[in-house]
């Protein structure tokens, strides 16, 4: 997901970039075909539950050599790991992605 939705895989580890949007917007075709509402999860950059932000871009690679879209409500911490605890991890639940 970027700041503005979900993009197709990552260009440059697709093995097909073709087949990477073909098969996105498959998926979306079936989940609104059957009625389906899953939360979608990413590996880097949270969960959603809303089908129209995780498609919104689908059509669309995602490149890591491109400029990306800037999320006012990141929170910049230069890598700052100093609150990813144990305990911490265990508090709660991250927030959905949200829309800005």
């Amino acid at each position: 997901f970027g700041a503005d939705g979900g993009y197709s895989f990552i260009s440059a580890l697709a093995e097909s970039n073709k087949l990477a949007v073909k098969s996105l917007a498959e998926l979306e075709q079936k989940l609104r075909t059957r009625g389906l509402r899953p939360v979608i999860l990413t590996g880097h950059t949270g969960w959603t539950d809303d089908l129209y932000f995780a498609f919104a871009h689908r059509d669309k690679l995602c490149s890591p050599f491109k400029k990306k879209v800037h999320d006012p409500s990141a929170p910049y911490d230069a890598y700052d790991e100093s609150d990813d605890t144990d305990e911490n991890a265990k508090r709660g639940f991250l927030p959905p992605v949200q829309k800005i």
